[in-house]
């Protein structure tokens, strides 16, 4: 059991660090947006502001698809 224990590493090269500096700024970027959504997108209704959001959101989302040029596998 140990043996298979042995054969995981983790290293922290700089891709790994690079990545996990834009996955940190990403998701403090979204929160940034999230916060001014709230504030100014609909702020005496949050239901309906919640909706707009994930429509808008579904529609980034799904925006790349939009290229024909992109092959469908």
């Amino acid at each position: 059991m140990k043996d298979q224990f042995k054969r995981l590493s983790f290293r922290f090269d700089a891709s790994f660090l690079r990545n996990l500096t834009v996955a940190i700024g990403a998701v403090f970027m979204w929160r940034g947006i999230w916060v001014l959504a709230d504030a100014y997108l609909f702020p005496g209704n949050p239901l309906v502001s919640s909706i707009i959001c994930i429509v808008a959101g579904i529609f980034f989302l799904y925006l790349p698809d939009f290229d024909e040029r992109h092959p469908h596998f």
